[in-house]
């Protein structure tokens, strides 16, 4: 029997929303240009090579703001994060993210879609850098905050991989699982750990631990219990 995971751990759509190519003048500068990689080309060199797909959007929330207080737009190139119809995760140079936890979770989910590990060179809120683990591998991506200081993007981006899939991942964790089959765990609270166990196989590949498909399982009917004791607390606040 093959399970497909629950719609509701679909990944969180981009919060930026595309307006069209602006026309005439605008600031050719609007990112930071002071991040530096070491390789041929720059990261920043690399970002500010404008691609044929590339929008300006807008990432002004403008319900945040009176009219007397709104800040100016600030306006971003690039493309914002979108889910393809199939839930394969596809990764592009200029990519746009809500926050850094955002692309944290897409990387994540992306790494072990692919079936590799990942060497996380710099790992902090105001860059991340990221290589494949294996010795010898090209795969490489490096993302930092746009002019807003919250907006994620992919600055530079190598997608071949010259490494083996692997079965095992560390980035598959018990919480990973938890998370991604949460719902489906929680609707089906007598399960068999088996059946996530063929699931993961079927469709990423892995080999999971028996533990950890227990402890995956132990974390997401703990999450109900949690959300079950937040819902009485509201209600009861609200009959006080």
């Amino acid at each position: 029997m093959e399970l497909l995971p629950p719609t509701e751990a679909a990944k969180p759509q981009s919060v930026v929303q595309s307006i069209p190519v602006l026309t005439g003048k605008t600031n050719e500068n609007i990112e930071s240009p002071n991040e530096e990689f070491s390789n041929e080309t720059s990261d920043d060199e690399m970002s500010n090579m404008v691609s044929d797909e590339d929008q300006f959007v807008d990432v002004e929330d403008s319900d945040t703001y009176t009219d007397s207080e709104r800040p100016p737009t600030v306006l971003v190139r690039g493309r914002p994060y979108t889910e393809l119809p199939s839930g394969v995760i596809e990764l592009q140079q200029g990519q746009l993210f809500n926050d850094v936890n955002h692309f944290r979770q897409i990387l994540r989910d992306f790494t072990i879609q692919e079936g590799f590990a990942l060497n996380r060179v710099k790992n902090e809120s105001h860059r991340v850098t990221v290589k494949c683990k294996a010795e010898g591998c090209t795969w490489r991506v490096h993302a930092s905050p746009t002019a807003d200081g919250l907006t994620y993007k992919i600055k530079s981006y190598n997608g071949e991989h010259t490494c083996r899939k692997l079965t095992k991942n560390e980035e598959a964790n018990a919480t990973w699982i938890a998370n991604r089959y949460g719902s489906l765990i929680r609707s089906n609270p007598d399960m068999k750990i088996s059946l996530l166990e063929t699931n993961l196989r079927q469709k990423y590949g892995l080999v999971v631990s028996t533990w950890k498909l227990y402890r995956a399982k132990q974390k997401a009917l703990e999450s109900a219990g949690e959300d079950h004791k937040a819902s009485f607390k509201n209600c009861t606040n609200m009959a006080i």
